[in-house]
């Protein structure tokens, strides 16, 4: 059985946008409100990249203006979707004040003696995510009105929120339907 490792970070430096095109499949604002990347709200984040082909980590800007009331034009936290994992973009603007919240995410296999990763809901991925900073995994699992039930916590014993969290991850193949612009579609099974 596999699971996706997903190691988050805090730093001053982004990962930047190498080509991965914006998909309203999975949640990308339309249109893009910064050029072609896909840009949407950081409570998909996670959902979305695991749901997209070719996305192997996410971004996430300094959160100030991305508030009710900020300076950026979107009024919500957000992050973008990335094709490549390393943070190539040193000492980015989108970083200040408070630096850029950067996951990467890789495909791993399940040790044995995880009993607990086989009762995770139907069509759903098994996702661990780790950060060596407290308070960054968090933001990323919060309820989104758009994307339902995406986030399902598991509670292993050694399971500390503050820097490990186990959850699984509702995937789907269209998360919106088949075609840009419709929010219904059918779960897909991935059973591994």
């Amino acid at each position: 059985m596999h699971y996706t490792h997903v190691d988050v970070s805090v730093g001053s430096d982004s990962i930047g946008w190498h080509g991965l095109p914006s998909d309203p499949s999975v949640g990308c604002l339309t249109p893009p409100p910064f050029g072609e990347q896909c840009t949407l709200p950081r409570s998909l984040a996670l959902a979305a990249c695991l749901s997209l082909p070719g996305c192997v980590a996410f971004t996430c800007p300094s959160q100030e203006p991305y508030q009710p009331g900020g300076s950026g034009k979107v009024k919500e936290p957000i992050c973008q979707l990335r094709s490549r994992a390393s943070t190539d973009e040193k000492g980015h603007g989108m970083c200040r004040p408070s630096g850029c919240v950067s996951a990467v995410l890789t495909r791993r296999t399940l040790d044995a003696g995880h009993e607990w990763a086989m009762s995770r809901p139907p069509r759903t991925r098994l996702v661990h995510l780790e950060s060596i900073t407290p308070g960054l995994i968090a933001p990323l699992l919060e309820a989104s009105t758009r994307w339902p039930g995406a986030y399902h916590k598991l509670a292993p014993a050694h399971a500390d929120p503050n820097h490990l969290q186990l959850v699984a991850v509702a995937v789907r193949a269209r998360p919106w339907g088949g075609s840009p612009g419709r929010r219904l579609g059918a779960d897909v099974s991935l059973a591994e």
